[in-house]
């Protein structure tokens, strides 16, 4: 753990004690950000766009956002220029204390990466500076005369948020208290009913924890690109467009297809591989979690499936029945942990299998539920057989490329690790490192290119599918979508 953290640690008290060379450098890249984001997010704003004369005004923001984008590029190298400089002396005295080049570098990218999430303060800065320009321009140029909506009462509004927000907040929390109660659960079957330590238990659940972490890391990235497309569906119903709605809610489901389905398969494929490509130092616990993620690769899906069709559910003004369907999924995960990981034969290798029984339970429920309140029925058989058929010949494509190069590459990265280190028992780690690094990088280099050819060549993906997603026309046009 030392180890770990030494250079996080080093990286923050280096930052703190030089605060007089670094808080010029924090300020610079702090205003530059916050620069380039007024100016790009003025020059595509649609709100700015469809006032008289605002084209004008967009255009010469554009032309800014590059000329800042230069400057800034100079500006920024010329200031780390200046700290660097002023810190020769305390670099030299690390090299004198045995420090390597290579330890430097790590400690620079740390510094850096501390440096970089200060710089995020811009764009909260460029934000706020957006919004208040707008506010400006909006209460200054807009046609008082169209301004016709006339809002509801304060006390109407309250109890309409409250009516909304309380059951989708209800169903957002319901599952992380179940996952609480089923880890109780489970660390008491371990202790328990298998008779280990508590340390032991806790490792196996560490265990099962890191793999249940690839998931949830996967899934905070494929559904932001659906959930965009759930405000559209929503004005649909609010015009009473109910085959509008049925378009776009299909569409989503089809893009969620298209993305849930390969990134899951992919992690059950090669889930031992990856385990060990994202925990070098912890080889034992990622061998360990490997079964478990070839599991969970599989709940991810239904992750993913689950958090879409509760927005739907939502949209359609169903917002208690997310709450039903999590609470039925988490009592049966409740139970299956109880009997499966308190069984000596499945151990704790029952917690990421109630895990997919309770994600396949709540997605079943609310597809369900969805079928049953669309005005226009969804076909699912038409939206899901195509994406499940070609993230099958993915996920076959990515494991032969995977068992082919391991062996190829055997042995191929011990004259690298040989240069790198000089104790045999690192060189060997490395070696099987990086070999196991560059076969799971061309496994799924192979799974990309074979699950892209089909999702054009069995037209999976239709125009309609990204228009509403942002950058969607320049997609369109690309893959050449209808």
């Amino acid at each position: 753990m030392r180890k770990i953290t030494f250079y996080p640690h080093l990286a923050v008290t280096n930052v703190l004690r030089n605060n007089q060379f670094y808080l010029p450098y924090l300020l610079t890249n702090i205003a530059t950000v916050a620069m380039f984001y007024i100016l790009a997010y003025l020059s595509f704003d649609d709100t700015l766009a469809s006032f008289p004369s605002a084209n004008n005004v967009q255009v010469m923001m554009a032309l800014g956002c590059i000329v800042v984008g230069i400057f800034s590029t100079i500006l920024v190298f010329y200031t780390n220029s200046f700290v660097m400089k002023r810190r020769r002396r305390e670099l030299g005295l690390y090299n004198i204390l045995g420090l390597e080049k290579r330890h430097t570098a790590r400690l620079m990218v740390w510094e850096t990466l501390y440096c970089a999430a200060a710089a995020i303060l811009g764009v909260t800065a460029g934000t706020a500076v957006s919004m208040l320009f707008l506010v400006g321009y909006l209460a200054k140029h807009r046609n008082r005369t169209q301004s016709l909506d006339v809002p509801s009462g304060s006390s109407h509004l309250i109890r309409q948020i409250l009516a909304i927000g309380i059951p989708i907040t209800l169903s957002n929390s319901a599952m992380s208290i179940l996952n609480i109660i089923d880890t109780k659960i489970v660390m008491g079957q371990l202790q328990n009913a298998l008779l280990l330590s508590e340390e032991s238990a806790a490792a196996l659940n560490g265990q099962y924890s890191m793999a249940m972490d690839m998931p949830n890391m996967v899934a905070s990235f494929v559904y932001p690109v659906t959930m965009s497309l759930i405000p559209f569906a929503a004005a649909a119903l609010a015009r009473q467009d109910h085959a509008g709605a049925d378009r776009i809610i299909s569409s989503a489901f089809r893009i969620i297809a298209i993305l849930a389905l390969p990134a899951g398969i992919g992690l059950s494929v090669l889930s031992t591989p990856i385990m060990v490509l994202v925990l070098p130092a912890q080889r034992e616990d990622a061998l360990a979690a490997g079964p478990h993620l070839q599991v969970l690769g599989i709940a991810l899906i239904f992750i993913c499936l689950m958090i879409l069709t509760n927005a739907i559910l939502q949209t359609y003004g169903k917002e208690k029945l997310p709450i039903f369907t999590v609470i039925v999924g988490g009592i049966v995960k409740i139970i299956m942990n109880y009997f499966l990981v308190g069984n000596p034969d499945i151990n704790i290798h029952g917690a990421p299998i109630s895990t997919l029984c309770c994600y396949l339970v709540i997605v079943v429920l609310n597809l369900f539920f969805v079928w049953k309140y669309s005005p226009q029925k969804p076909r699912y058989l038409e939206v899901f057989a195509k994406p499940v058929a070609a993230s099958l010949l993915m996920g076959g494509a990515a494991w032969a490329v995977y068992g082919l190069a391991s062996r190829v590459l055997d042995g191929a990265f011990l004259a690298l690790a040989q240069q790198m280190f000089a104790d045999p028992d690192k060189i060997q780690l490395w070696s099987v490192y990086l070999a196991n690094a560059a076969c799971v990088l061309l496994g799924i280099l192979a799974g990309v290119i074979v699950y892209g050819v089909l999702v054009i060549a069995l037209r999976i993906l239709r125009a309609e599918d990204v228009r509403s997603i942002p950058r969607g026309e320049k997609l369109i046009k690309l893959l050449h979508l209808k």
